[in-house]
């Protein structure tokens, strides 16, 4: 994928596929520069930015978001963007807030592998949030963490 540093749910990120050369990445860096559609409307690039970020793509079961307020996660929500739409935008965007549903809708109905693979990304969080606090001095009042997961 090729992106914008600050993408909000995905609309400044544009998928191509290696296979096509290096036409494909062209086509996605030249698709970031130009307006994109929110609800069936136009809309422009709103950022200014010096690098645009390209990395590879990776297949997922879902998207796991851990909301951290004050140091302690706070809230949890399990997303999904179901396909790839003919713009190379991603598209059918679902979120779900209970686990049970999540594993039910994007891990086969596997509850044990949802909640071990949260369990992992919670403690990926304590590790990030010891080195966010070294950045910044201080503990964010908020921050958000989403890991793909399956």
């Amino acid at each position: 994928v090729a992106k914008l540093g600050f993408s909000w749910e995905a609309l400044d990120v544009k998928f191509w596929d290696g296979q096509g050369g290096s036409k494909g990445l062209e086509t996605a860096l030249f698709n970031l520069t130009q307006n994109i559609e929110i609800s069936q409307e136009l809309t422009g690039q709103p950022h200014d930015l010096e690098a645009i970020i390209v990395q590879e793509y990776c297949k997922h079961d879902l998207e796991i978001r851990l909301y951290v307020v004050d140091g302690i996660v706070q809230a949890t929500i399990y997303t999904k963007f179901c396909k790839i739409k003919d713009n190379l935008e991603f598209g059918d965007f679902h979120e779900l807030f209970e686990q049970e549903k999540a594993a039910s809708a994007w891990c086969g109905g596997d509850l044990g592998a949802l909640q071990d693979g949260e369990r992992q990304c919670r403690a990926i969080v304590e590790h990030w949030m010891v080195w966010v606090q070294a950045q910044l001095c201080e503990v964010p009042p908020a921050i958000r963490f989403d890991f793909f997961m399956g």
